[in-house]
């Protein structure tokens, strides 16, 4: 009756195990989708910060998969703690039995009863052992699930209406930059690099390209004039009007950003009714239909080379179709043909749509594409000759 009784237990064990194992295998997957989830937040801080529809809908989805993360590793945790009751309260259950109602029952010995009850007193601490490595085998199991499930995604070989957002700020004319300064300071507050003060009008539908040296201020104009940085002394206007900060979220909307150190999403965030066709259409155009696929919101292979991810950037923000262009050194690192494509082709496209572009180069080659060349000294800018 004992032998029975502990073969039931680990009947329950082994049935338990494999719902555990099955909650356990969807807490990785959601646990492994919540951990990219956060290095978006992370990493995409600058893009989110532009896009606050982008934002919203990452957020919105990172909570929520919170969330159901939350719940599901309670439940998991709520089932082994269940499971190891169960084990202990059975074994102490069969003792009772042992002790109390056999002897009421039937004819047995003393002597009997008293081997099998210290023979499952000595059983207890080895099948207890055994009861808590259950949890842990199957976390095992489970790691070690995902650990094949890699192996065989490394051997295998990947095979390979435009969304209009109305801008917040819906009468851009021009953007000018009234003795704008940005100082970079220490922790007691002294200045450390500094540009400016900048006066500079960038009007609707104009092509700027902007050129200097490493660490001439390039890439921080370029933060302060998208509302990344707060000017320190002077101001940032619209139309004509200083922004107020305020006002900073709504003017930041304007623009569509790749910096150099950009970072690639893998979904469309905050973007809606795309269709596959769109998206498939952009990539033919950026050469990338063999490199990476658009499946259900999500760029299906984002392991590219450094060119490729600066071309499906380019892709992610010309679906977000915004009145400005920021662009650094996105032709760096393409090949020749496409990147006279791109100068030649892509943006007097986007500037006949009355886009403004603002692009950080050094291809002098085609600088007459054009309005103005500006050059950045010393956190000076000026007319390039």
């Amino acid at each position: 009756m004992a032998l029975l009784f502990v073969s039931n237990i680990f009947y329950f064990y082994w049935f338990y195990d494999k719902k555990i194992s099955k909650q356990l295998l969807m807490l990785k997957q959601k646990e492994s989708k919540f951990f990219q989830y956060f290095s978006h937040l992370l990493d995409g801080f600058k893009e989110l910060k532009m896009n606050r529809q982008k934002s919203d809908d990452l957020f919105e989805q990172f909570e929520t998969l919170s969330q159901e993360t939350e719940k599901l590793k309670i439940n998991v945790g709520l089932e082994e703690i269940n499971s190891l009751m169960f084990s202990r309260m059975s074994f102490y259950l069969l003792l009772a039995i042992l002790i109390f109602i056999i002897p009421l029952s039937f004819t047995t010995e003393a002597d009997e009863i008293y081997k099998v009850s210290t023979t499952i007193l000595f059983l207890i601490g080895p099948i207890n052992m055994i009861a808590f490595s259950f949890p842990i085998l199957s976390k095992s199991h489970v790691a070690l699930e995902h650990l094949e499930q890699l192996e065989t995604e490394l051997d295998k070989t990947i095979i390979d209406e435009m969304y209009v957002q109305q801008p917040i700020v819906s009468d851009f004319k021009a953007i000018q930059l009234d003795k704008a300064t940005f100082s970079y300071q220490d922790q007691q507050g002294k200045p450390l690099f500094s540009i400016g003060p900048l006066n500079l009008e960038i009007k609707k539908g104009e092509m700027v390209f902007i050129v200097g040296g490493n660490g001439s201020g390039k890439s921080t104009f370029l933060k302060m004039l998208t509302g990344l940085y707060y000017p320190s002394a002077g101001s940032v206007d619209l139309n004509h009007e200083p922004i107020d900060r305020s006002e900073y979220a709504s003017y930041r909307e304007l623009f569509s950003i790749i910096f150099t150190d950009f970072h690639l999403f893998d979904k469309l965030y905050g973007l809606s009714n795309i269709e596959d066709k769109q998206v498939k259409a952009l990539l033919r155009l950026m050469q990338l239909e063999k490199k990476t696929q658009y499946r259900e919101n999500e760029f299906t292979h984002l392991d590219l080379s450094t060119g490729q991810k600066k071309r499906l950037a380019f892709i992610a923000a010309l679906l977000e179709n915004k009145p400005i262009y920021i662009l650094d050194e996105l032709a760096a690192d393409q090949e020749p043909q496409f990147r006279q494509y791109f100068y030649e082709v892509m943006l007097p496209d986007l500037k006949q749509q009355g886009k403004t572009i603002i692009a950080v180069t050094h291809d002098d080659h085609y600088f007459h594409v054009a309005d103005r060349v500006l050059k950045m000294e010393y956190g000076q800018l000026v007319d390039y000759s």
